[in-house]
């Protein structure tokens, strides 16, 4: 189905994109990695994504805008590991699963106590995430079907049930990026890798030491 867009390089495009948000509607849009869906930090925002993806036995990234953020959600203080990560591949594609702090809701984390977060390399999100806490971020597919990276592939399914999708401009035709963010599982004694995407782990070596496992 034909989709109507914003476009982040819009003057008012992050002004109606928060407003939509703050109403605990979905938004679609271009990131730093895939296409994502985008949800407020709220229980409904929660349910409103697993209606969309057909799941409810997972928790979904967490976006932030700014390392002052981190503390809102994570328990410290970091180790001199993680933080080495923050400083060297934030803003980027990298996605940290953390020890979630005690008053954290559940719907943010999982049964073990962990949060994935993520600080993109963004400029019209990181504009946008200077509006809330945090955002939900997941992939624009339904649960165990194929990652769309054109506009055009979306399901119809889920395209129906957005406020906005937003792209980078309109000359724009293809995601700018085929792979999700790479995700670290920080939580024990050495960092377990969830997901290999975007930032590879020879990169990371070169960062903290080969400290990894699959």
């Amino acid at each position: 189905m034909k989709i109507s867009c914003l476009y982040w390089n819009e003057v008012h495009t992050v002004d109606r994109v928060a407003d939509a948000l703050w109403q605990n509607k979905i938004i679609l849009c271009t990131s730093d990695t895939i296409l994502g869906l985008f949800a407020l930090l709220t229980e409904d925002g929660y349910d409103k994504l697993n209606k969309i993806k057909g799941r409810s036995d997972k928790p979904y990234i967490v976006l932030i805008g700014s390392h002052e953020k981190i503390s809102l959600f994570v328990e410290k203080p970091l180790s001199s590991t993680v933080q080495t990560l923050i400083d060297h591949c934030w803003p980027g594609p990298l996605t940290l699963i953390l020890k979630a702090k005690k008053d954290v809701p559940s719907f943010l984390q999982s049964a073990q106590g962990k949060i994935a977060l993520r600080m993109p390399n963004h400029q019209g999100l990181l504009l946008l995430l200077k509006r809330f806490d945090g955002l939900f971020s997941t992939s624009a597919n339904k649960t165990n079907m194929p990652v769309p990276y054109t506009i055009e592939a979306v399901d119809s399914l889920v395209v129906r049930q957005v406020a906005y999708c937003v792209l980078d401009s309109p000359e724009q035709k293809e995601i700018l990026s085929m792979k999700s963010s790479t995700i670290l599982d920080c939580t024990g004694s050495t960092i377990h890798i969830v997901r290999e995407g975007a930032y590879s782990v020879a990169k990371l070596i070169q960062y903290v030491g080969n400290n990894f496992e699959k």
